[in-house]
């Protein structure tokens, strides 16, 4: 199980986000496939990685930062951590 997933079944273990992981996990696999032929996309999915497997952050952190990478307008370039505040 990659990070995503795991992040996917945190959600679903989360009585307050838990209605959050079918339409996050639904967002993912559209990411996926966009991915394939999209280099930015395949970036936007890269930045989501690096964000769901900080383990040292709580999961309303990573949550929360998701929302940030998605409200961004523009190509992710530099530090998502810069990004999503954790810098």
């Amino acid at each position: 199980m990659g990070a995503i997933e795991t992040f996917i079944e945190e959600l679903r273990a989360e009585p307050a986000l838990s209605g959050h992981a079918n339409q996050f996990e639904a967002a993912f696999k559209a990411s996926r496939i966009e991915a394939a032929k999209n280099k930015h996309a395949n970036n936007f999915l890269a930045a989501l990685r690096l964000i769901v497997q900080r383990q040292d952050k709580s999961l309303v952190e990573r949550f929360d930062a998701i929302l940030k990478l998605t409200a961004f307008k523009g190509p992710v370039v530099g530090s998502v951590s810069k990004l999503v505040g954790w810098a």
